[in-house]
């Protein structure tokens, strides 16, 4: 095997560890995502409640 080959070996093994690197950064982006809609759709609720709470005192003084 000649040098231009095994670069052009390297080069393609260099090209896919990238595309697994940014395939496992998608899926942790993904999760993360999903984490934060969840926590999100938790918290809405309760920071309505809060809201609302927080006007009514506003009134009184």
């Amino acid at each position: 095997m000649s040098h231009e080959d095994s670069n052009k070996l390297r080069n393609v093994d260099r090209v896919e560890q990238a595309g697994q690197d940014y395939r496992r950064y998608v899926d942790v982006a993904l999760v993360v995502i999903g984490g934060v809609k969840d926590v999100y759709a938790a918290a809405s609720p309760l920071v309505a409640q809060w809201k609302r709470r927080n006007r009514r005192d506003r009134r009184r003084r």
